[in-house]
């Protein structure tokens, strides 16, 4: 079993100084650092990281399929994805996601709490919890895909592929799990798979929302417009007028996607 982590920054040195001093060597067999922006200064990436240094800004979703194809070519089985912004307050969290998909069935997660999205009262607020799985690990599902930190299989990645890269710096995570839910490989839509307490285990860079280098653009709106636009085009539906299926009807597809005991 191979595990695969790849950091995706762009223009942020500080937040990637800060977000890189968490990760450390033992945490994968293949760390790749994906630069989308202004190459740092050398001395900010640790030696055992694997440097790819765009020569022109190519937007967060063919960073992100870069880093994914390093680690698939690498031969990792379990392929993890992280934006600067975001910090291992634990490093056990890679094998929790692990154990997670190994014990539902399940092979995409993303975790919830970055931005205020899954937040109610300015405190993580999960949609449900589905317990039963072990002592430390079970299921969230939260209403908003979030993805600034994300798990994949090998088998979700050759089944699905990669990000379409024709979004612009949005909704290119959506786009990819609407994908891989339509195969049945994850719940319904609006039913978004996590850790459950992720949030114990991983964490935001303070004023991560203001500072960043894409939401900061003018033309970030009509990206978000264009992207929505483009979403509806292609799946033959508004992305904001998808159904959302019943609890109890995601509860059974759950128990159902469950590898038994045998497997």
């Amino acid at each position: 079993m191979k595990i695969g982590f790849g950091l995706v920054t762009y223009n942020r040195q500080d937040f990637f100084k800060e977000s890189i001093s968490h990760v450390t060597k033992d945490i994968a067999d293949h760390i790749v650092v994906v630069n989308d922006g202004t190459p740092y200064d050398s001395s900010v990436y640790p030696d055992f990281v694997h440097l790819i240094q765009h020569e022109t800004n190519k937007c967060v979703g063919v960073s992100k399929n870069d880093a994914l194809k390093y680690l698939m070519e690498k031969g990792c089985d379990h392929l993890f994805l992280m934006e600067d912004d975001i910090i291992l307050k634990d490093p056990t969290v890679i094998q929790k996601y692990i154990k997670l998909a190994e014990l539902t069935g399940i092979h995409h997660y993303n975790f919830g709490f970055h931005g205020p999205a899954n937040l109610k009262n300015g405190k993580p607020n999960p949609k449900f919890i589905i317990n039963g799985y072990s002592e430390d690990v079970n299921l969230a599902l939260n209403h908003h895909c979030v993805g600034a930190f994300a798990y994949f299989s090998r088998d979700i990645i050759e089944t699905v592929g990669y990000m379409d890269e024709r979004y612009n710096n949005c909704w290119e995570h959506p786009d990819h799990t609407y994908r891989i839910i339509k195969e049945r490989l994850h719940p319904p839509f609006w039913f978004f798979t996590d850790l459950a307490d992720s949030y114990k285990y991983l964490g935001e860079i303070k004023s991560s929302e203001e500072d960043s280098t894409i939401r900061g653009q003018a033309s970030w709106r009509n990206n978000i417009a264009e992207g929505r636009k483009y979403f509806g085009a292609k799946h033959g539906i508004d992305i904001l007028s998808i159904k959302q299926e019943r609890l109890e009807s995601v509860i059974r597809f759950v128990k159902n996607i469950r590898p038994s005991k045998e497997q």
